[in-house]
C-alpha cells in the first residue's frame, strides 16, 4: 500500500494548533465575568439577568447565585440593582446551600454558570451623592438596623417609625410624635423618677436644684 506523503501535516504545527485548541476550551469551561441586573433577591441569594448586547453570539439565561459579602453585613439588594459575575474554581453550592449541596466540591467540571459564579455590586455615577465623602455612609430603602448575633442589643433607623435604641426591655423612641423613654432613667446616678429637690416652697415658690 502506498502512501500519500502530500496529505501529511508537520508535526511541530500540528502541535501548536491541538494546544491551542486544548487551551481555548478549558477557557471556555470556565465561569466568565459579566455585567448583569438583578431580577429577584431572596433568602440571601439573587436571580440575575445578564446585560449583553443583542448581538452576543451566546443566549444566556437567568441564574441564581450567592452575593459576594460576609453574614455579618446584609445588603439591601433590591430589583434593577447592577453589578457582575465573577468565578470560582470549584462549586459553590456547598458554601452557598442553594442547592442544598451535602458534599464539598472537587476539581470536576462543573460548567461555567450558577454552580461557580458570585454576584458582585458595582457603583454608579447615579447613586446619591454622600453628605461626607471621609464618612462611611450606610443607608437602605427602609432604613438601617445594626444589632449583635443574639439580638439584645438592637439600633433601627427606620424612615416611618423614626429612631429606636433597645437593650433587653429598655427602649428609647424618637420619632414624629417626640421620645419616649421605655425603662428607668438615670441621671448622675439617681433614678429619674426618684429624684429630689432642695429648697422647696409651697405654693408658686421655684425649687432649688437636684438634691445631691
Amino acid at each position: 500500500m502506498s502512501i500519500d506523503y502530500t496529505r501529511k501535516q508537520p508535526l511541530v504545527p500540528n502541535l501548536l494548533g491541538a494546544v491551542d485548541w486544548r487551551v481555548k476550551t478549558a477557557m471556555a469551561q470556565q465561569g466568565h465575568k459579566l455585567p448583569c441586573q438583578v431580577v429577584s433577591f431572596q433568602n440571601n441569594v439573587v436571580t440575575v439577568q445578564f446585560q449583553m448586547n443583542q448581538n452576543c453570539p451566546l443566549s444566556l439565561p437567568n441564574i441564581t447565585i450567592p452575593i459576594i459579602g460576609p453574614e455579618y453585613i446584609r445588603y439591601p439588594i433590591q430589583v434593577g440593582d447592577i453589578g457582575f459575575t465573577i468565578s470560582a474554581d470549584v462549586s459553590l453550592g456547598y458554601a452557598s446551600q442553594i442547592d442544598g449541596s451535602q458534599t464539598p466540591p472537587n476539581f470536576s467540571n462543573y460548567g461555567n454558570l450558577s454552580s461557580v459564579l458570585v454576584f458582585v455590586p458595582i457603583s454608579s455615577v447615579k447613586w446619591s451623592a454622600s453628605e461626607d465623602p471621609s464618612s462611611v455612609l450606610i443607608y437602605g430603602p427602609n432604613g438601617v438596623v445594626l444589632r449583635d448575633a443574639q439580638e439584645k442589643a438592637t439600633v433601627t433607623i427606620n424612615k416611618d417609625s423614626g429612631i429606636t435604641l433597645k437593650y433587653g426591655s429598655n427602649k428609647v423612641v424618637v420619632d414624629s410624635s417626640g421620645i419616649t423613654i421605655t425603662g428607668t432613667l438615670t441621671i448622675n446616678g439617681k433614678a429619674y423618677t426618684a429624684h429630689q429637690h432642695t429648697g422647696v416652697q409651697p405654693g408658686s415658690g421655684i425649687t432649688g436644684g437636684l438634691a445631691p
